[in-house]
Parts: structure tokens; C-alpha cells; sequence
């Protein structure tokens, strides 16, 4: 089986990380050398194209080429025509979370296969240094979307005056706090250091963030709307309901219960090999 793997994307979907996943994904492929290609040209078995980044690609090339298509759904924007109508054209879904599965079903009514993998990252570009955290809480993410769920978190930190590092897509200062954006290699460092990473969302489809804190050893809080909740559990994370109140520094003092050795292990079989393997077994699934 020969995916061909659509990588055009668009401003929104770089901003959301799409570059990120599809590079993990071929990473693993060709780790495990597995057959694919990037480039329609090529020969390919199955279509995978990837929600409203390139939908209608997908439709066109199943239309030239008589090949099945699936789609491969990151966000669930129902609003959006192209991820409708690649729904509708599409031969199978992929998805990345049981939540996301849950909510294409009820939303959309398809009367193809839904499957569910979970993302997965190279786990040796994260390094756990396991030295001493400093008093502070980290936020990574989108911090302008309103479905983060930041600024709620943002009100939380000055009211219980608990520092906060923002690390996302908003440059200045909010109320005192600092927000810039932070490359790899910083955002390693404020991992390593934090007491805390939060992820507050309101919705999100899954939150690879939280790996990669976790790959750092970093305790995590997240949000019980968030994909990577269904992955973990109570020894390796703290479980929230960002629209009930919440107490930022009782997270603090249970996350020094936790043993950041633990947290990373936890974490290290979510790896971009495992993802590569799981993509081409549900895309197996699917179209037989």
C-alpha cells in the first residue's frame, strides 16, 4: 500500500502546526521504510488528503485517478466547505482522537469507515535534564484562539498570583504578562524549568503541546475537552473541566507528587514510528 500524502497547506494551517504533524508522520515512514509519496505524478494506491488544507486536491485527484480517498481530519471545522464536501467524497476518515471520532459522527453522518490513531512525535528531540523547577506555570499554544481557553487561564494566574510564561502567537504584554513566540529550543528550556504546563483548552482536538512537555518531564494539567486526555492518567497528569472553577496553585502542589521520569516514559511509546505504523494500519483497515 502506496499513500500518496498531500502536504499543501496554507497560513492557518501552519499556524495550528500542520507542518509539524505531517513531517512527524513522514519521519516514521521513513523510519520504518515504508512506501509513500508526496508527489501526485508518482504511483500511489489511496489518496490521503488532509481536512480543508487541501480537500478539494484530494477530490480532484479521486476524480482523475479512480483511487479511494481518505480524509485525514485534524480540526473538525464544520463550517468550512472543502472539509464538507471531502467528507463527502471520501472513501474513509481518519481522526485523531476519540472525541473528534464522537463529534464527526453526530455532526456529520457518514456512511464510510471513522478510524482513530493517535499523533506521535520523534521523542529524542525532547530532552528530560531533570533539574530543579522554577516557580512558574507555562502556557504553549494559540493563545489568540478562543477554544484555548488562555485567557480565562490568564485571569486565573494574576487572581492567584501565580507567575505564567506564554509561549504562542501573541507578541507583548497582557495585563503584565509576557507573550512571545518561542522556537524549539527555548520553549525545551521553559519545559525543563516549569512546575506546571497547562493546557486549558475549551475544545481541542487533541494537544501535542502536552507531549512535549511531558517528553521534558514537565507535569501537565489539561483540560478534560482535549484528545491527549484520553491518552493519559492520573499518575502522569492532572484532569481538569476548564469551564468549572479551578485552582492553579492546588495543580501546582500535586504536580510535586509527580516524578518526571514516569511522565516522559509515559509519553515515549506516543513516538512519530508508532504514529507511522498506526496510519498505515488504519488506512488498511479502511480501505479493506
Amino acid at each position: 500500500m502506496t499513500p500518496l500524502i498531500l502536504t499543501s497547506s496554507n497560513d492557518y494551517a501552519n499556524a495550528f502546526g500542520f507542518g509539524t504533524l505531517i513531517s512527524s508522520l513522514i519521519e516514521g515512514l521513513n523510519d520504518i521504510n515504508a512506501p509513500y509519496t508526496l508527489n501526485e505524478n508518482n504511483f500511489f494506491d489511496v489518496i490521503i488528503a488532509n481536512d480543508h488544507f487541501n480537500g478539494y486536491k484530494g477530490i480532484e485527484l479521486k476524480k482523475k485517478t479512480g483511487k479511494p480517498l481518505i480524509a485525514s481530519i485534524h480540526l473538525c471545522q464544520s463550517h468550512l466547505q472543502e472539509e464538507n464536501e471531502l467528507i463527502k467524497n471520501c472513501d474513509g476518515i481518519i481522526t485523531y482522537s476519540k472525541k473528534q471520532k464522537n463529534w464527526i459522527i453526530e455532526y456529520y453522518k457518514p456512511n464510510v469507515p471513522v478510524g482513530v490513531i493517535y499523533y506521535g512525535i520523534n521523542i529524542n528531540r525532547w530532552k528530560c535534564l531533570n533539574q530543579p523547577r522554577e516557580p512558574f506555570v507555562i502556557f504553549s499554544g494559540r493563545a489568540s484562539a478562543l477554544a484555548k481557553g488562555f485567557m480565562p487561564l490568564l485571569m486565573q494566574c494574576l487572581n492567584e498570583n501565580v507567575k505564567l510564561k506564554v509561549a504562542g502567537d501573541i507578541t507583548g504584554i497582557i495585563w503584565g504578562i509576557e507573550c512571545k513566540y518561542m522556537n524549539k529550543e527555548e520553549l525545551e528550556i521553559e519545559y525543563n524549568k516549569a512546575q506546571l504546563h497547562i493546557l486549558p483548552s475549551l475544545i481541542e482536538p487533541f494537544g501535542l503541546v502536552t507531549l512535549e512537555a511531558m517528553l521534558c518531564g514537565c507535569p501537565v494539567a489539561v483540560s478534560i475537552n482535549s484528545g491527549v486526555a484520553e491518552i493519559l492518567n492520573g499518575e502522569v497528569a492532572i484532569f481538569f473541566d476548564p469551564f468549572s472553577k479551578y485552582s492553579i496553585k492546588e495543580f501546582i502542589e500535586r504536580a510535586k507528587t509527580f516524578d518526571s521520569n514516569k511522565i516522559r516514559q509515559h509519553v515515549e511509546k506516543f513516538n512519530h514510528i508508532n504514529y507511522a505504523k498506526n496510519f498505515l494500519n488504519e488506512i488498511n483497515n479502511i480501505i479493506s
